[in-house]
C-alpha cells in the first residue's frame, strides 16, 4: 500500500521483485526480494511510510494552527497575538522530502509606538497609569503569552518588583556601562572581540553566564540588568531573531527606553539577517560592511559615550567601589 510492485518476469521461484513508493513516503526495509523454492520471499517485505516534517516547531507571541498533521502535502497556520504582525507566510506546506516549504514566520511588534498600545491593552481596565505599571503590565503579557505558560506568581512578582524600583528609584546613576543582549551562538565574537575591546578601553559591561548573580531568577537578572546599565548593546543576526531570550532582551530595551524617554539602544548587525521592522529605520552599525571596519570601534565608543570610570558620579555608590574579581568596579545600588 502508497506504494508499486514491479514483478517483471513474475512471481515464480527465482524471480526477484523491486518495491518503490509513491511520492511522500519512503520505503523502510529492502527495495527488492526473491522467491524461495518454498514459496516465500526470503525476507520480510518492506513498508511504505508517510514521510513527516519537523513537528516541534513554534512561534513566539503567537499560535500554530494543525488541521490534517505535520506529514507531506499538509498545511499548518500561523496566527500572532494581539499587538503584534505576522512577518512572513500565513502559512506553509510539508514538502515530500520532509522539509516545509518556506522559512517560518516571526511574530514582531510592528514599531517602538507599538510598546504602549499593548500596555493600554493590559491596562485597560484600570485606565490611563504611570508609564512604570505601564511597563510592569506589558512584561505581564508577554511572560504569560510566551509559550503558552503562566509564569509562576513569584518570579512575577520579582520581576514587577524589579521593573517597578527601577523606574522609581532611578537616580542617573548606573552599576554597569553597557548591557550586551546577543544570541549564544554568537558568544565567540561577543567575548573574544567586542567584550574585549570594552573592556580594554574601561567600559563596565553586564554579561549574562558572567554577571548574572548565582541562584537568581534568570528573568529577573535580565531586567536588573537591563536597567542598571547606561547602554544596551542588541547583537542583531539570525540566530538572535529565533530566540526567544533575545528578543524578550529587546522587548524590555524598548520598555526602558520609553520608561525613562532616553536613546540608550545601539544596534550592531552581525552578520546579513534581516532587521526587525522595529528597528529597520535605526542607524545601526554594520560588523558585516567589511569597509567600514576600521571604523567600527571609534563609532560605538562615540555612541557609548565616555566610560563611567571617568565620569563622577556615574556609577551608583561610586565612593564605596571596588573591583572584583574580574576587574570591573564593584558597586552597591
Amino acid at each position: 500500500m502508497n506504494g508499486v510492485v514491479n514483478a517483471t518476469d513474475g512471481y515464480c521461484f527465482g524471480n526477484e521483485i523491486q518495491v518503490s513508493c509513491n511520492p511522500g513516503y519512503e520505503l523502510v526495509g529492502r527495495s527488492s526480494a526473491t522467491c524461495e523454492d518454498d514459496g516465500s520471499w526470503g525476507r520480510e517485505l518492506p513498508t511504505c511510510q508517510r514521510i513527516c516534517c519537523d513537528h516541534t516547531i513554534s512561534i513566539l507571541n503567537g499560535k500554530i494552527t494543525v488541521t490534517d498533521g505535520y506529514c507531506s502535502g499538509n498545511d499548518i497556520q500561523f496566527s500572532c497575538d494581539p499587538g503584534y504582525e505576522l512577518v512572513g507566510r500565513s502559512s506553509v506546506t510539508c514538502l515530500n522530502d520532509g522539509s516545509w516549504d518556506g522559512e517560518i514566520p516571526t511574530c514582531q511588534l510592528p514599531s517602538e509606538q507599538s510598546l504602549t498600545s499593548i500596555g493600554a491593552i493590559i491596562g485597560g481596565a484600570i485606565g490611563a497609569v504611570i508609564v512604570i505599571v505601564t511597563a510592569c503590565k506589558v512584561g505581564n503579557f508577554i511572560f504569560k503569552r510566551w509559550r503558552g505558560k503562566k509564569i509562576e506568581k513569584g518570579v512575577k512578582e520579582e520581576l514587577e518588583h524589579l521593573m517597578g524600583n527601577a523606574g522609581s528609584t532611578y537616580d542617573g546613576r548606573h552599576k554597569y556601562d553597557v548591557f550586551i543582549s546577543y544570541s549564544s551562538k554568537e558568544e565567540s565574537w561577543v567575548r573574544g572581540s567586542l567584550l574585549a575591546d570594552l573592556e580594554s578601553n574601561d567600559y563596565i559591561a553586564c554579561l549574562d553566564k558572567r554577571d548574572f548573580p548565582a541562584g537568581n531568577q534568570v528573568l529577573a537578572n535580565i531586567v536588573s540588568g537591563i536597567y542598571q546599565s547606561r547602554k544596551i548593546i542588541l547583537v542583531m543576526s539570525k540566530n538572535f531573531i529565533k530566540s526567544h531570550w533575545c528578543i524578550y532582551e529587546m522587548t524590555l530595551t524598548y520598555h526602558r527606553k520609553l520608561d525613562r524617554g532616553e536613546n540608550c539602544v545601539i544596534v550592531v548587525k552581525y552578520d546579513d539577517c534581516k532587521m526587525p521592522r522595529s528597528l529597520a529605520l535605526r542607524t545601526y552599525l554594520d560588523w558585516t560592511d567589511q569597509t567600514s571596519k576600521e571604523t567600527f570601534w571609534a563609532q560605538l565608543h562615540e555612541a557609548l559615550g565616555p566610560a563611567c570610570a571617568s565620569v563622577a558620579g556615574c556609577f551608583a555608590s561610586v565612593s564605596h567601589a571596588n573591583r572584583n574579581h574580574h576587574g570591573h568596579l564593584e558597586t552597591s545600588c
